[in-house]
């Protein structure tokens, strides 16, 4: 999933999932910021479209693209035939994973960026629930495998990556926003 986030001042202009939303708005809360969310069940286009709009009513906006680094590697290991280079290390998750980001980076043409990823420790929602992901498959090897490679590969490219133990991607980035 990506995420949009403009802050200006007191105001943050959210575009994303509903773990974002959720992170956002109880940071915003407790901070007192004015927020406005949209939804990503709208297309991207239309979301580029309405942050376009917000940046030219506020010029001085900071725009980041925060990245749920999972979700995104996930949805390019799935997305594209395995590949792998000549050591038969699997590359098709990285290879899609870089192929979104540059469209991203071209097209929001963001101030900053973030790079969230979970780790395998528990979270506090599985801590609260054993129901919570409990019938959802572990990660495959050949994407585990790829994990810290792009995580290597965006700190090579100065690209901010941000884990934190007992926390989800979503959750870490809506508080980066904040």
């Amino acid at each position: 999933m990506k995420h949009y986030v403009i802050r200006f001042g007191a105001y943050v202009i959210a575009f994303g999932g509903v773990l974002i939303r959720d992170a956002v708005l109880k940071g915003a809360e407790s901070k007192g910021l004015k927020i406005d969310y949209f939804d990503a069940k709208g297309d991207s286009n239309t979301q580029i479209d309405q942050m376009k709009a917000a940046l030219e009513a506020n010029p001085q906006a900071i725009v980041l693209l925060a990245i749920d680094g999972n979700s995104i590697m996930n949805r390019a290991f799935y997305g594209i035939r395995a590949l792998s280079n000549s050591k038969g290390v699997f590359t098709n998750a990285i290879m899609g994973f870089m192929n979104i980001y540059m469209k991203e980076i071209a097209e929001v043409k963001p101030d900053c960026v973030a790079v969230a990823f979970d780790l395998r420790a528990p979270t506090f929602r599985h801590k609260a629930s054993a129901a919570y992901k409990a019938n959802r498959k572990g990660m495959p090897e050949e994407l585990a495998m790829q994990m810290p490679l792009i995580k290597q590969l965006l700190g090579l490219l100065g690209i901010r990556t941000v884990e934190c133990e007992g926390y989800e991607a979503d959750d870490i980035l809506g508080t980066v926003v904040i």
